[in-house]
């Protein structure tokens, strides 16, 4: 190309830039939060394990600690939930270019051990629960009482 067609490519963008001038736009965050789960909902399985657990002529001492471990259990498979939730976002971030990579790494690096951690932690809360419920299974607590 000429110089003079560079010259005046780049004075007609200048008087054409100048008269367009920069507009603000308001842009609402994009960031929503959604919890994984309910107190209430928690609270109401709560009761319904206790109720069910009393059927079965348990005595009240066992049926708060199953109710606890069981509660364990439940707190520790949410947490795994919300460690997988933001690989997921990660991904899907890094996927539509809206992070970069060197980030991406930031955050699946810290996710993926907080996910072994979480999971392994899991284990050892169903393990608990596990040995609990075999500790006090006997033959009277097979069947539900009326």
């Amino acid at each position: 190309m000429s110089a003079t067609t560079l010259s005046a490519s780049f004075a007609i963008g200048f008087l054409i830039g100048r008269k367009v001038k920069a507009e603000r736009e308001p842009v609402r965050p994009k960031i929503i939060y959604f919890p994984l789960s309910n107190l209430g909902q928690q609270q109401r399985s709560s009761m319904e394990l206790y109720q069910e657990l009393v059927k079965y002529n348990l005595p009240p001492d066992i049926v708060e600690k199953i109710i606890e471990k069981s509660e364990e259990v439940g707190q520790r498979l949410r947490e795994l939930e919300e460690t997988e939730a933001m690989i997921l976002k990660a991904t899907k971030a890094i996927n539509e270019n809206k992070i970069s990579p060197s980030t991406y790494h930031v955050i699946i690096n810290r996710y993926l051990h907080r996910y072994l951690e979480k999971k392994r932690e899991l284990e050892e809360a169903e393990e608990g629960l596990r040995s609990l419920l075999r500790s006090y299974r006997a033959p009277s607590m097979l069947q539900p009482q009326p």
